[in-house]
């Protein structure tokens, strides 16, 4: 099998990428960044569902709100006048 001495970078041959030094954290502080971020995850995630929750209730109270009313007393409310036809 022939390998591939080439890099992307012309001036770093894969034999000198393979001669750097490139730090990585030690397995508990890869496992502490993992937690923290499925914590991050999670709170994203609730947070969506409450938005989700949040926008139903409002539209549902809308809703409510708008068939409770009289129509002339909502109108008079938001200041809707009648359209007047030419």
């Amino acid at each position: 099998m022939i390998q591939n001495k080439k890099t992307t970078f012309p001036n770093l041959p894969g034999t000198k990428l393979k001669e750097l030094d490139i730090p990585v954290p030690s397995l508990t502080e890869q496992l502490r960044i993992v937690a923290y971020l499925d914590s991050l995850e999670k709170r994203f995630d609730d947070l969506k569902k409450l938005q989700i929750e949040t926008e139903r209730e409002i539209e549902k109270r809308a809703r409510i709100d708008l068939a409770s009313k009289d129509y002339n007393a909502f109108r008079k409310e938001y200041g809707w006048t009648d359209v007047v036809q030419a």
